[in-house]
């Protein structure tokens, strides 16, 4: 009696193994640069938003900007230019240069 080629399936299975090991790579990779993807800062978002993404102390940010940070408060960059009579871009040079202090200031 003759046995079955066992060729194919073990095509099929190294084929799907260098496949899982391709994406795993790319999954690993794209993990691995997330953090120096920093988008840059826009009208919409929130001192808590940025300061989550540019992983920066969020009262020390909302200080900065000379608004209240209270635990909760959703203020937009947009809505701090707004109602503190200032542009936009002046808000976010302020922030910009008040993460650049505290990311300075870490060892």
């Amino acid at each position: 009696m003759k046995r079955p080629s066992r060729a194919a399936p073990l095509a099929g299975f190294l084929l799907a193994l260098g496949l899982a090991i391709f994406f795993a790579f790319r999954l690993v990779d794209a993990g691995l640069h997330w953090a120096e993807r920093r988008a840059p800062l826009e009208g919409w978002m929130t001192v808590g938003f940025v300061a989550n993404a540019w992983n920066v102390d969020r009262g020390e940010l909302a200080a900065a900007l000379g608004v209240p940070a209270p635990p909760g408060a959703r203020v937009t960059l947009e809505a701090i230019a707004r109602d503190t009579a200032r542009p936009l871009a002046e808000v976010k040079a302020e922030a910009e240069a008040e993460i650049a202090r505290q990311r300075a200031a870490r060892p």
